[in-house]
């Protein structure tokens, strides 16, 4: 079996409070693989140790065979790994096309220059509005992200943390605050930016965890608790006690 990202005993904590505790995580090449658990089991932490945002008191993680647990986010992002945030952080007086001009020219190790035109970078204009049209943000194309719609925000991080073209995406929940149509449109939206990727996703919502995953894994006080298909996830008696309840939804 080939895993894109290992992490071995990993733990964390804060000030002497124990937050990851001991934890073993697989996740195979070309999986779409779903973190849930009550708030504080440790799932935020858990990408920010992956992510490079927090360096484990113990343990190592694998990134594509590679030991990168001293490694800093942005080399980790060089090598592959993508990461989108709870909270939308995108700059407010830039245009949606600015925004993905930066994330594509990140990726082919362009610098902005502002003595240099980016219509010399051969492509990228063409590049940047053939992923807006993928996406389907083509008509706000021109207008600055402070005015999108919340939906449309998470929309364009999303897209943004895509731009670099990373081999794994990792989305802390993506879904959180918005309406059900929005829900609807941005599981859509995560299903075709993925599609080929591994991916690993934090999210609330049961409806979209069980919609999006290939497996499930529980975290509960820090440790994993199970880690399974959703059909089974939605069967474990342990689970349903430490965080689902009996009236989980059946897919």
């Amino acid at each position: 079996m080939s895993f894109i990202l290992e992490t071995q005993d990993l733990r964390h904590d804060f000030k002497g409070m124990k937050v990851i505790r001991g934890v073993d995580l697989q996740i195979r090449q070309g999986e779409r693989h779903a973190i849930i658990g009550p708030n504080g089991a440790g799932k935020t932490t858990l990408f920010n140790l992956v992510t490079g945002m927090y360096r484990p008191r113990h343990g190592h993680i694998l990134f594509k065979g590679q030991d990168v647990t001293k490694l800093k986010p942005y080399k980790r992002n060089r090598l592959g790994m993508g990461r989108s945030f709870q909270i939308t952080s995108l700059f407010e007086h830039q245009t949606v096309f600015e925004h993905l001009r930066l994330g594509i020219l990140s990726r082919m190790g362009v610098r902005y220059n502002f003595f240099k035109p980016m219509t010399m970078v051969k492509g990228l204009t063409e590049e940047v509005d053939a992923m807006l049209a993928r996406v389907n943000l083509s008509e706000y194309r021109d207008q600055w992200a402070s005015l999108l719609s919340y939906g449309k925000s998470r929309a364009l991080e999303m897209t943004l943390t895509m731009a670099t073209n990373p081999d794994l995406v990792l989305l802390d929940e993506p879904c959180a605050g918005m309406s059900a149509e929005e829900t609807r449109n941005a599981v859509g939206l995560i299903r075709e930016l993925t599609t080929g990727k591994s991916m690993i996703i934090v999210e609330h919502d049961m409806d979209v965890v069980f919609s999006l995953a290939d497996r499930v894994t529980v975290l509960h006080y820090g440790k994993i608790l199970a880690c399974d298909t959703p059909s089974e996830i939605q069967k474990n008696k342990d689970v349903k006690d430490a965080y689902l309840g009996h009236g989980m939804k059946k897919q």
